[in-house]
């Protein structure tokens, strides 16, 4: 086995024992019911399907996305797994960078996450290799929640800390293959005063880069 696949071997262990260690609940990943089914590429949209727009007018929403109206916000667990598979879901042929895609995961974000993030104009960002690279593929990803579960257990009862094991799959428009990519966000979330949950930070890693 090559140093490669042992540290991925090793990440995907540690985060295991993650999501079964203590108190922790987890949930089973979700699969696509049809997966012989050809990928679409997503449409833009000037606003999410709830109507909101929460963004600059530099940002679109993606038609691949979940829908936040169907979104659960008295679910800790469901919000933070809509958070983060937006957060990393983008459209090379749409977005200028992934600042795109985190202004649009906002949508779930405290108000003061959500400004710090719409701080950042699009274009700006640092580390977009990934992105980068994509752009001349024309590419465009998928995102799911592979496995969900608590970080043991918060003192404070309005405050829950999720990690959450998820897929990117790149889908590039010129055919050409490409190496899904995989991560284990630490997602962090708060209640407010009317009972749902918003997210006040994150922690991105990726599980699988040696």
């Amino acid at each position: 086995m090559s140093r490669k696949r042992r540290l991925q071997a090793a990440a995907t262990a540690t985060l295991a024992l993650i999501l079964t260690a203590g108190c922790g609940s987890t949930e089973p990943a979700k699969h696509d019911s049809s997966p012989g089914r050809p990928a679409v590429p997503p449409t833009a949209a000037p606003a999410a399907p709830d109507g909101e727009h929460p963004w600059p007018n530099t940002t679109s929403w993606l038609s691949t996305l979940p829908d936040p109206r169907t979104v659960p916000r008295h679910d800790p667990l469901k919000v933070a797994a809509a958070y983060c598979t937006t957060y990393h879901t983008w459209d090379t042929t749409i977005d200028i960078d992934t600042i795109n895609a985190a202004q649009r995961a906002a949508l779930y974000a405290t108000p003061a996450l959500r400004a710090d993030i719409e701080a950042t104009p699009p274009g700006s960002a640092k580390g977009q290799a990934t992105f980068t690279n994509a752009r001349r593929h024309r590419t465009w990803t998928k995102t799911t929640i592979t496995a969900a579960g608590r970080e043991g257990r918060s003192d404070d009862p309005d405050k829950d800390s999720i990690t959450l094991a998820w897929n990117m799959t790149l889908n590039r428009r010129d055919g050409t293959p490409a190496n899904n990519h995989a991560g284990a966000d630490s997602v962090q979330v708060q209640r407010t005063a009317d009972g749902t949950w918003q997210v006040y930070a994150s922690t991105e890693r990726r599980t699988d880069e040696g």
